[in-house]
């Protein structure tokens, strides 16, 4: 059981790894593995069998791996930011992808860790996802801003787990790519995805590519922007050079370790390797590299937007220039202005007149004085002045660059 966890009012765990921060009362989890800020609040609720991370479950969540031959050995994922509704069944196995919101029984073992950020729902036994769907909601930006404030570890006290708070990294933004790639074959070939247990709805697939492209903008943007606004920069030194002054790394491939993002090669090559070789032999040694790894983040993500500049910006490092890299970040701040509007027009949608049903049960007239007595105005409700300062500062951030770049130009 990890740090800060709660496990309260008649929850049972059996052959269970919870990690810190988890939330965990009144239902049951068998053999789990519990990533940070797993959440099941309900008694009607079973978690089995599984891996689950920054996830949060319904009322009557649960899954099974019963319908075995020898023994019970079906297991499955639901990957880092999954949230399931009421009465949401799974037979294992099955994989669905990052901060996904799944409705619904599931019984045809679906793998949908290529489209993350997807809506999946149920119907007539079938799985049916809508690629992309969770991006620009307000209830992704609000998990982003939650989850530090729970983080209730004391600092007094050293923390265990590697927690990376980062809802678009490195790991996602290849998962987008792959599945834009999925996309681009399902126009031509409708079944290549047959083999992945689940059907696209078509009319999102327009949305979720535009979605994703919007993701991994905003994701290679707000890193550039920061490594602009970290860089001392010179006038006589291409402006490529300065920022990516290293080798281009092989750092293309990432993985979830339960809240530690890192690329693949560096676990296999500084944790793996030196613990079979006995070069790492105590359980220090290893909780100090894990942590060494975990640190360097910021910089990985450099290499990883070294690795990834002319996929999406369609040049090299080297033909940057201060000018066209003026031109990026200006356009990176329209796309960040656009998911600012898209999540705030998703959270202004609890303000609609069909949300207000209830209040004021005993006069309909005052229900619009009773509901803003309650949740307030869109003007002063907190979350979307949250949201509303998350992106101003993302804009801020990038002047600063812009100007910083102009200053080059001079």
């Amino acid at each position: 059981m990890g740090q800060a966890s709660i496990i309260a009012n008649g929850f049972t765990a059996t052959h269970s790894l919870i990690f810190a921060n988890c939330n965990l009362q009144c239902g049951e989890a068998c053999s789990i593995i519990a990533g940070p800020h797993t959440a099941s609040h309900h008694k009607s609720t079973l978690l089995i069998g599984g891996i689950f991370s920054f996830f949060n479950a319904g009322s009557a969540t649960n899954q099974s791996n019963h319908m075995y031959r020898l023994g019970p050995m079906h297991q499955g994922i639901m990957e880092r930011g999954c949230k399931t509704g009421s009465n949401s069944y799974v037979l294992w196995p099955a994989d669905f992808g990052q901060f996904s919101i799944i409705l619904g029984s599931h019984y045809s073992h679906p793998d949908t860790s290529m489209f993350p950020y997807s809506t999946i729902v149920a119907r007539e036994g079938k799985t049916f996802v809508m690629p992309g769907a969770t991006v620009c909601t307000s209830g992704l930006i609000r998990d982003l801003l939650k989850w530090p404030k729970r983080d209730n570890r004391h600092d007094d006290i050293e923390n265990l787990d590697i927690i990376n708070y980062d809802i678009i990294s490195p790991l996602n933004v290849s998962k987008m790519y792959r599945g834009l790639e999925y996309l681009a074959k399902y126009d031509s070939d409708p079944d290549a995805l047959e083999k992945y247990n689940f059907t696209l709805i078509n009319k999102t697939i327009a949305s979720g590519r535009e979605n994703y492209a919007f993701a991994i903008d905003f994701f290679m943007g707000k890193y550039l922007t920061n490594l602009v606004n970290e860089t001392t920069l010179e006038q006589n030194i291409p402006i490529g050079r300065q920022l990516f002054p290293k080798e281009l790394p092989d750092n293309e491939k990432w993985i979830d370790i339960l809240g530690l993002l890192a690329p693949r090669n560096i676990i296999r090559d500084q944790i793996i390797k030196p613990t079979i070789s006995g070069n790492i032999s105590s359980l220090q040694e290893l909780q100090e590299k894990f942590f060494e790894i975990g640190n360097n983040y910021n910089n990985l993500v450099t290499d990883f937007l070294h690795q990834n500049f002319k996929k999406i910006y369609s040049i090299t490092t080297d033909e940057l220039t201060p000018q066209n890299l003026i031109t990026i970040l200006e356009r990176w701040c329209e796309t960040v202005a656009a998911m600012k509007s898209k999540r705030l027009a998703d959270g202004l949608k609890e303000f609609d007149p069909n949300m207000r049903i209830g209040f004021s049960p005993d006069d309909i007239n005052y229900r619009d004085a009773d509901f803003e007595a309650v949740r307030g105005t869109p003007q002063n409700h907190p979350q979307l002045n949250a949201i509303h300062e998350h992106y101003t500062s993302y804009i801020n951030n990038c002047y600063h660059a812009m100007d910083k770049l102009k200053d080059l130009l001079a």
